[in-house]
Parts: structure tokens; sequence; C-alpha cells
């Protein structure tokens, strides 16, 4: 009975030592994830559904590169000027490890194709058109994945976006004097996601 005892201690112990020892971050994983995302503007009173998707490349346990996508679904609001604005964002996340814990930070760049179907964000009446149009954006974002396994983690995110509408429609003098030649409209946005990834091994 005492060798017993002795022996579950040590299986135990071993296990444990395991545990503590095995990474789940580490360089060359590749970490994928596809969720459902809700986006709120921080000058209009809407909300934003979209599709995000994002592969990711660890170059280290303190750098990764990342490619993120966002297609838009909907929005609370059908008479909204922007009823589709698909995004695609490109950058490099700072992360911090503990275990099964990784916690980064992130500045990326991006672009939006966006389609504008009237101006009643910017109050002018009487005026409809459809034009699409290929915008800058900046975000920075912040998340946390918790690793279950080798091969998936949950996770959340959020991102702040900013950015403008930049068209080339044109005005006369009786519809809009003071936007002379074109208008910008903001595209700034707080986005939250949350969700499972996958990992597929060493790049």
């Amino acid at each position: 009975m005492k060798n017993l005892a002795i022996l579950i201690l040590l299986i135990l112990s071993v296990k444990m030592t395991k545990a503590q020892t095995e990474e789940f971050v580490y360089p060359g994983l590749i970490r994928t994830q596809g969720t459902l995302c809700a986006g709120s503007m921080l000058q209009q009173k809407v909300t934003h559904f979209y599709f995000h998707g994002a592969l990711e490349g660890y170059l280290n346990k303190l750098i990764s590169f990342t490619g993120e996508n966002y297609i838009h679904l909907g929005n609370t609001s059908p008479d909204f000027a922007y009823p589709v604005s698909h995004s695609l964002f490109f950058g490099s996340n700072i992360h911090y490890v503990k275990d099964r814990l990784d916690i980064y930070i992130g500045i990326q760049p991006g672009v939006c194709y966006a389609h504008l179907k009237n101006l009643n964000l910017i109050q002018i009446p009487e005026t409809t058109f459809d034009s699409w149009s290929l915008n800058p954006l900046i975000s920075g974002t912040v998340g946390c994945n918790f690793f279950v396994s080798k091969l998936f983690d949950f996770f959340v995110n959020a991102r702040v976006i900013h950015g403008n509408y930049l068209s080339q429609i044109k005005f006369t003098d009786n519809q809009v004097s003071s936007m002379g030649h074109g208008f910008q409209v903001p595209l700034d946005e707080i986005r939250i996601s949350a969700g499972l990834g996958w990992h597929f091994g060493k790049i």
C-alpha cells in the first residue's frame, strides 16, 4: 500500500512538472480564428455586425505578425449611410505570455471598402446617390488568448479604428458650398470579438 501511494505521487509529480514546462506559444506558431464581431460607431448611433477572420504567425513569444479581415453582415439601422463596409488590417502585436495566457497589444493599419448611399449624416436633404470608396484606416488592438490545448484557444479582442470616408463626389454651390469638391465622413469605431482560435503548428 505504501509503495502504491509513492508511485501515485511520483506520477502526479511528473504530470505537474510536464504541465508547467509545456509551451503553448513558441517561434513559428500559426494561429487562426473566425468569429462574429460587433462594432459601435463613435460618432453615430449605430452598431455594425461582421464576420471577423484572422491569420497570425508568431516570430517568437514577444512578437507576431497578423492579417485580419472584417466582412460586413449588416447593422441596426437600415437607413444608415453605410449599408456595406468591409475592412482589412495588417500589422504586428506585442505579447506577454504566462503559461496558457497570452495578452497582447498592437498597431495595425488597414483599408476599408465602404458603400455610401446617402448624406443624412451630414444633413444634406434631398440628395441621394450610390458611391463606393477605398479608405485608409489606422487601428489599435488589445486582446487575450487562453490556450486550452495545443490545438485551440479561447480569445477576446477589442479594436479601436480611426479613419474617414473619402469621397470624390462633387456638389454644386447650392448643395454644399463649404465642402468644395468632396467630403469626409468619420469611420471611427470600436469592435469587439470573442470566440475560438485554432493552431496549426510551425511555419
